[in-house]
């Protein structure tokens, strides 16, 4: 019987705000796609989920790197504003978290959080909140799964992640967690767990 139910932001509460600001700077001012990905993707921004190395160094660094990107446009203030709500997921969220204890487990920033945070309040909703840059990990290392099985204090079993990367959840499924891969139909994946949205 599911007991916890821990949600991904980026993708799951959240509408994929990295793809999106790409598709758009590519589309609206013709930037180089690769440069994007390396901005974005690139192995410093791992550090920077990590907590392994602050914000404002990260961009002063993609300054010197990307000079006709990072000084000409606020790469860090486009990203962030891309992050909007998913209002399905957050309607049920909001359902759920009187059913169930939620948590969030995600690879994320220190900043970009307390900007969602201070623009949608969606903490309020979570009992358990696991950010990789608090542990000093990447999101795809065990060791964050592990503490998010012992913060709830819940056999894996008793444990549902929802995520919307494959990678992120097999490693939930070898410690013998369920799983679900949100493609845009949670109440779906909700329902192949027997987890009823109750709204009385």
């Amino acid at each position: 019987m599911i007991k916890v139910i821990y949600f991904d932001l980026g993708g799951v509460l959240f509408e994929n705000g990295t793809k999106n600001a790409i598709e758009f700077l590519v589309q609206t001012f013709s930037i180089n796609r690769r440069s994007l990905k390396k901005i974005f993707y690139g192995p410093l921004s791992w550090d920077l989920r990590a907590g392994k190395i602050d914000s404002q160094s990260y961009w002063e660094k993609m300054s010197d790197q990307y000079p006709s990107i990072c000084n000409v446009l606020d790469i860090k203030k486009i990203w962030y504003s891309f992050f909007r709500l998913n209002p399905t997921v957050w309607e049920f969220t909001k359902i759920l978290c009187k059913q169930y204890p939620l948590g969030i487990f995600s690879g994320n920033i220190e900043d970009r959080v307390n900007y969602l945070e201070s623009k949608f309040q969606f903490k309020s909703l979570f009992t358990y909140e696991i950010y990789s840059y608090i542990y000093g990990l990447n999101k795809l290392n065990e060791k964050l799964f592990r503490i998010a099985v012992d913060m709830c204090k819940c056999d894996p079993s008793e444990i549902l992640f929802i995520d919307d990367g494959q990678d992120c959840l097999n490693i939930a499924k070898q410690l013998g967690a369920h799983t679900f891969l949100y493609q845009g139909d949670l109440k779906f994946g909700l329902e192949q767990y027997g987890i009823q949205l109750s709204t009385h």
